[in-house]
């Protein structure tokens, strides 16, 4: 407990304010049960026969977690219910003191807390040949700056919002598979084979490996723009782990083929208070597949003064589609997140025509909103 609380505290914080109160709290970027997960992971499934200590490394984008023994659970299955344990005894004990969740939940509670938080999904690398496995926790959310001007390269595509979530993920660490695809976008295992088949026969996508081993990179033209990670740590080092995580799975002990597979992927998230018409249109863009073209064209034509009716209804008709924080719907209706929270947000929740998705905590730094049914019958 000591550590995952050193740990806590080292990492950047967001802040909340309760509502009626007057004390601040200070959230960490990355979810509590998540360092506890990967921490106690690692002293639970580590291979006690080598001699090298469990790491814990932080960037300014991100915290590493190494630990000596490759997964024995193949990492295409850590959102599923199964477990393998290296150190029965060790998992027996932390189950029992409540240090560790349910067996063969770890992977999938981890998953669902980022998830949550609006973060981009773990990279676990798990490497047979090396004997060694390592978790990623980024604290990097979707369509920030960067991400939106990054995705400009590739509006003559016609992406679903879904393709552009994997595009940012894969930018950002620079591999997918099937299982971060459906996670990330909530559809079946059938269609996010099709959706990364179309990405790659687009050209966009690079395809690794065959089989459950399939993996994705971003084709060459793409790879360039990618952010530069390697600045925070060993070149050296970079190489090597690039260069492996390129290669096959070998976290399955029934694999013949040397390599790693990585996992990674991430819920859709806004861009904070944007003011460029570009943000704008390009956002507009990522939602072409789900919402109506007179939709996109009232954000389009959406004045400088427009009327309070008008605002309201389109908050309305976005939330009716998706639920959608305060900041997205800033960003796409080109206005103040203040305001909107003050003006029309809250006189509608308090009508009755809009609800928190989070009632329990108001002021959570990620609430979303949507319609209520009230308002769709109307």
């Amino acid at each position: 407990p000591r550590l995952i609380t050193l740990v806590l505290n080292d990492l950047p914080k967001a802040f909340s304010l309760d509502e009626n109160g007057i004390h601040r709290r200070e959230i960490p970027i990355i979810p509590r049960r998540v360092i506890r997960e990967a921490i106690v992971n690692a002293v639970m499934h580590r291979n006690y026969r080598e001699r090298s200590a469990v790491q814990i490394i932080r960037f300014s984008d991100r915290l590493e977690i190494h630990n000596p023994g490759y997964s024995l659970k193949p990492t295409d299955e850590f959102d599923q219910p199964t477990s393998k344990t290296r150190n029965e005894k060790i998992a027996t004990v932390l189950h029992e003191v409540n240090m560790a969740e349910t067996k063969g939940s770890g992977g999938r509670v981890m998953l669902e807390k980022m998830l949550e938080a609006n973060l981009t999904l773990p990279l676990f690398v798990s490497n047979r040949d090396r004997d060694y496995f390592r978790v990623t926790l980024f604290t990097h959310h979707f369509l920030d700056d960067e991400d939106i001007q990054w995705l400009t390269q590739f509006k003559n595509h016609t992406l679903s919002t879904d393709e552009t979530k994997a595009l940012v993920v894969l930018r950002q660490v620079g591999m997918i598979n099937n299982l971060i695809y459906r996670v990330t976008n909530d559809v079946d295992t059938l269609t996010a084979s099709h959706h990364l088949r179309r990405l790659r026969d687009a050209g966009l996508l690079e395809q690794q490996g065959k089989g459950s081993a399939t993996c994705y990179t971003l084709a060459s033209g793409a790879q360039s723009a990618r952010p530069d990670r390697d600045k925070d740590s060993n070149p050296e080092s970079n190489a090597r782990d690039h260069s492996l995580s390129r290669q096959l799975d070998t976290s399955n002990p029934d694999s013949s083929t040397e390599g790693t597979e990585s996992l990674s992927g991430q819920l859709d998230t806004s861009n904070p208070d944007s003011s460029t018409f570009a943000s704008k249109q390009l956002e507009l863009d990522l939602f072409a597949v789900v919402e109506s073209e007179s939709l996109k064209e009232r954000l389009a034509s959406l004045g400088k003064r427009p009327g309070t009716k008008e605002i309201r209804e389109l908050i309305l008709d976005l939330c009716e589609i998706k639920d959608r924080s305060s900041s997205e719907l800033a960003s796409l209706l080109q206005r103040s997140r203040k305001h909107l929270l003050c003006e029309h947000i809250k006189p509608l929740i308090q009508e009755g025509e809009l609800e928190y998705t989070n009632p329990e905590k108001l002021n959570d730094p990620h609430q979303t909103y949507r319609t209520t049914r009230q308002y769709k019958k109307i």
